[in-house]
Order: C-alpha cells, then structure tokens, then sequence
C-alpha cells in the first residue's frame, strides 16, 4: 500500500547525503522518532544490512533489499502495529544538490487500510517535514 510520498531537495552532494541515509546507526541524529539504533550485521552497509530501531514503545527491525548507491536504498521491516513497514530513498543529483523523494508503501493488514489511507497522509507530510528538517541539520553539521 503506498502511503505517502515526499521529496525535498537537499544543498550537499548526492554521495553525501547518501552515505548518511542509509547507514541506519545515524537515525537517532537524523530522525527523531529513534531513541536508539542497533546494528545486527557488521561491515559496509549494503543489501542485506539490517539494524533494529528502538522508538518509544518498542522496536522493529529494518533491513535494506535493494542498494543502488548513490541514487537508491530500499528497506522493509519487520511487523510493528501490525504492518510491515517498508520504505524507498531516491536520490538524483540536480543544480544546487540533491533531490531526495522517500516513498513509504507499508504492507497493511486489510482491516487497517481505511484508517491508514485517512490519517497515514496527513501524519506521514509532518513526520517527513520532520525528517528533512533534521537531515538537513545533520549534513550541515558535518560538512560545515
């Protein structure tokens, strides 16, 4: 079920904002729904890399299905509320940056879908705004 959808573009290079997306041990500084990022594979990150993200109630695991770097990262997730979250990063280099668009398509129980189709937007556009914010913040930090 795809969720919601959002893109921003970004003033670092494209390898930058990369690298930062998705290593998911960064999340917390980038994202802050995380309170804390366990890595569960070791090495560079890559297809099959997957971390186990703590938020305020519990946790889920994310791992990455499909690596085109720089311009592509794909995750799914193991069951949280009852979904599967999984989400897309794209990524295209353009005059002055980087174009981020980030999909969230979550694999919904049928039941679930109406409610998520009502209230999945309107969070997901917030969150998301959240998101950029931060990454923005976090890039700027350690390339300044």
């Amino acid at each position: 079920m795809k969720l919601f959808e959002y893109e921003a573009i970004l003033p670092y290079a494209i390898e930058d904002v990369f690298s930062l997306t998705v290593d998911l041990a960064n999340a917390p500084h980038w994202h802050s729904i995380f309170t804390h990022v366990e890595a569960l594979t070791e090495g560079k990150v890559d297809k099959g890399s997957r971390w186990r993200m703590h938020y305020g109630i519990g946790s889920f695991d994310l791992t990455i299905t499909h690596f085109l770097p720089p311009t592509q990262v794909d995750f799914i997730g193991s069951r949280v509320m009852g979904m599967f979250p999984g989400f897309r990063i794209r990524l295209e280099a353009v005059d002055g940056g980087t174009q981020v668009h980030y999909y969230l398509e979550p694999d919904v129980p049928a039941i679930m879908r109406p409610i998520m189709a009502l209230i999945g937007p309107a969070y997901g556009r917030r969150d998301l705004a959240r998101y950029f914010r931060e990454l923005n913040e976090k890039l700027s930090s350690e390339i300044s």
